[in-house]
C-alpha cells in the first residue's frame, strides 16, 4: 500500500484507533455475539434445540478451554469486519468430530490453491491445512473495509491529528516571525522552538530585538473542523452499514428515527447471521446429520431490552396459537406452569369451510 508524502498510513490496527471505526466494529461484533447460536433438530414438522449435541456446547457455551462463546463470536466477527476474514482452527477427535474451535489471527492465514485448483489454507506455525479444518467467515469478497476505504478513514484520522496540533497550540493559529537581521538555520530553528513553547502559556511575550510577529488567523467557519469530523464519521458508519444514531452520532435525532434505525440495523445483521449459520452447518455438522440438523442464531435475543416489543410478540404469539405460555415463560427464564403447553386459540374464529354451517346454526337459534 503506497502513501503520499503527507498521507496517513491506514492499517486494520491504526484504523481501529479512529473512534467511529471502533464504534462500528464494536457494535456489530458485540451484537452478533449477544445472539445464542444453537443446534436445532428437526423431527418431522417439529423443531427442538438439541442440548445434548456436542456441537451445541461448542457454538453456544464453550468453543475452547480459553474463551466463552460470546468472546469467540465477538472476536471472529470483529476480524471479519476489520480484515475481511475471520478464522478459527477446528480441532477434531479420532472420529473426525469437532471438539474445539480455536481463533486464528487473520494475518497469519493465507488462502491458496494447489496445481489442481483445490483450495487450502496456509497457517503460520501449522503449515498447510485442509479447508474442512478451518472455520471461516468473510466480509464481501473477503476484502478489508478498512483498507478498501483507507482514504475516507485516513481523512478522519488526519482531521484528528490536526485537531491535536491545533488545540495543542492553545487553539491558536500559527503566525509569522520575521527579523531584519541575518540568521543561520540553527538560529532560526532555536527561535521557532522557543516561541512555540512560550505560546502555550499565558502572559506577555518578549521578542528579541529586530523580530516582528505577525499572527495568521483563519475564521472558524473556513476551518470547518467539527463538520469535517462529523461528515467522516457518518461516511464510516455507511461503510460498516451501521445507522449513525447507534454509534452516538446525533444528526437530527428523534425517538422515532432512532427506533427505525435500530430496526434497520437488526435487518442489516441478517447477512452475518446467514454466514455463521451456513458455515457452522457446513464445517461442524457431519454430512449424514445435515438433513435433520439446523444451526440457528436466535435474533429474538436482540429484543431482550425492548419490553414493549417483547410484550407484543408474546401476546400475539400466545393469542394466535403459534406460541404456548410455557414457551414464552422459558424464553424469559421463568418456570413452566401446569397446562401451559397447550396452544390457545381465539374463540371468535372458525374455519372458513364451516362458515355456512355456523351461519345456519345462528339463524335457527334466532327463529
Amino acid at each position: 500500500m503506497e502513501h503520499g508524502k503527507n498521507a496517513v498510513a491506514i492499517t486494520e490496527t491504526t484504523g481501529l484507533a479512529v473512534a467511529s471505526v471502533y464504534a462500528c466494529v464494536y457494535k456489530v461484533a458485540t451484537t452478533m455475539a449477544s445472539m445464542r447460536v444453537q443446534v436445532v433438530k428437526r423431527d418431522g414438522r417439529n423443531r427442538v434445540v438439541d442440548e445434548m449435541n456436542p456441537i451445541n456446547k461448542l457454538i453456544s457455551r464453550e468453543p475452547n478451554n480459553e474463551c466463552s462463546a460470546f468472546e469467540f463470536w465477538e472476536g471472529i466477527t470483529a476480524h471479519a469486519l476489520m480484515y475481511g476474514n475471520g478464522f478459527a482452527f477446528i480441532e477434531r477427535d479420532e472420529r473426525g468430530m469437532a471438539v474445539a474451535l480455536r481463533p486464528l489471527a487473520p494475518d497469519n492465514v493465507e488462502q491458496k490453491r494447489d496445481k489442481r485448483g483445490v483450495m487450502y489454507y496456509k497457517i503460520n506455525a501449522m503449515g498447510d491445512v485442509l479447508p474442512e479444518n478451518v472455520f471461516h467467515i468473510s466480509n464481501l469478497f473477503g476484502m478489508s473495509p478498512i483498507r478498501l476505504h483507507r482514504q475516507n478513514i485516513g481523512l478522519s484520522m488526519a482531521a484528528k491529528q490536526y485537531g491535536n496540533q491545533f488545540f495543542g497550540n492553545g487553539g491558536q493559529m500559527t503566525g509569522i516571525l520575521a527579523s531584519d537581521q541575518p540568521m543561520s538555520a540553527a538560529q532560526m530553528e532555536t527561535m521557532q522552538q522557543s516561541w512555540n513553547q512560550s505560546a502555550t502559556s499565558a502572559g506577555t511575550k518578549l521578542l528579541p530585538f529586530g523580530f516582528k510577529y505577525t499572527p495568521v488567523s483563519v475564521p472558524p467557519e473556513q476551518i470547518a473542523f467539527i463538520e469535517t469530523q462529523k461528515f467522516q464519521a457518518e461516511e464510516i458508519a455507511r461503510i460498516f452499514n451501521v445507522p449513525p444514531a447507534l454509534i452516538q452520532l446525533e444528526s437530527q435525532t428523534t425517538y422515532n428515527n432512532v427506533e427505525q434505525q435500530t430496526l434497520m440495523f437488526r435487518n442489516n445483521l441478517l447477512p452475518w447471521v446467514n454466514r455463521i449459520e451456513m458455515e457452522c452447518l457446513r464445517k461442524l455438522v457431519p454430512s449424514f446429520e445435515r438433513d435433520t440438523i439446523e444451526i440457528r442464531m436466535d435474533m429474538a435475543d436482540l429484543f431482550r431490552s425492548d419490553m414493549d416489543t417483547r410484550s407484543k410478540f408474546y401476546s400475539e404469539g400466545i393469542g394466535h396459537g403459534w406460541l404456548t405460555i410455557n414457551e414464552a415463560r422459558e424464553r424469559e427464564g421463568l418456570p413452566v406452569v401446569d397446562n401451559g403447553d397447550d396452544p390457545l386459540v381465539q374463540v371468535n374464529q372458525i374455519q372458513l369451510s364451516r362458515m355456512g354451517e355456523f351461519s345456519q346454526k345462528i339463524s335457527s337459534e334466532n327463529e
